[in-house]
């Protein structure tokens, strides 16, 4: 039976990407003295077979530079 799962990607701890820093430097521009560890990411909602949210989750990411979080309808982590 189908589920609906949120999968949840960014990139790993020490791969930074231009666009971290350029969130910062907004930050800082409005008015915001703070150094954030950016790691921008995406997240999708998704239904589908238990079984194959794990796969899928690896088909969207590229694993040398992205980690990926799993959660199901009720919030909780699965994965």
């Amino acid at each position: 039976m189908k589920e609906t799962y949120k999968i949840i990607t960014s990139l790993k701890e020490g791969v930074h990407l231009k666009s971290s820093e350029d969130k910062n430097k907004e930050l800082k521009s409005l008015g915001f003295n703070v150094d954030v560890d950016m790691r921008i990411g995406m997240m999708y909602t998704l239904e589908c077979e238990p079984d194959e949210v794990e796969t899928i989750a690896k088909a969207l990411i590229s694993p040398t530079m992205e980690d990926y979080l799993i959660t199901n309808s009720l919030g909780g982590s699965v994965l």
